[in-house]
C-alpha cells in the first residue's frame, strides 16, 4: 500500500514539475532527466521514510530520531540521484540526439499566443 502511494505521489509531483519546467523554455532532453529525477528523488524519500522508523524501532532505537536521519540521507542521496540520472539520460544515449537538439521554446514563437 505504501509503494502505491509512493508512485502516485511521485507521479503527481514530477508531472508538476516537468509541466514548471518546460514552461520555463527549458531544452526537452534536460527536463525529460529533472523529471525523472524527481520522481526518483520523492519515490526514494517516501520509502526511506516508510521504513526506517521500522527498522529503528526493530532494533529498539526511538523512531522519533528517524526524521533527522531521513534529511541528512535525502540531502545525500538527492544530489547523487540528480547527478546520475542527469548522467545517464542527458549523456548515456539513453535519448535520441534530435530530442536533446530540439528547439522547443515556445515564447520565441510569436504566433504561438495568436
Amino acid at each position: 500500500r505504501q509503494c502505491g502511494m509512493a508512485c502516485l505521489i511521485a507521479a503527481t509531483v514530477t508531472t508538476v514539475g516537468f509541466v514548471r519546467v518546460l514552461l520555463f523554455g527549458t531544452d526537452l532532453g534536460e527536463c525529460i532527466a529533472i523529471a525523472v529525477s524527481l520522481y526518483v528523488v520523492v519515490l526514494t524519500s517516501i520509502l526511506i521514510g516508510a521504513a526506517l522508523p521500522l527498522m529503528l524501532n526493530a532494533v529498539s532505537i526511538d523512531p522519533a530520531h528517524a526524521s533527522t536521519t531521513i534529511q541528512v540521507i535525502m540531502d545525500i542521496m538527492g544530489v547523487l540521484i540528480v547527478c546520475v540520472v542527469s548522467a545517464v539520460v542527458l549523456e548515456g544515449g539513453w535519448l535520441p540526439q534530435w530530442l536533446l537538439e530540439a528547439d522547443l521554446d515556445w515564447r520565441a514563437d510569436p504566433e504561438f499566443l495568436d
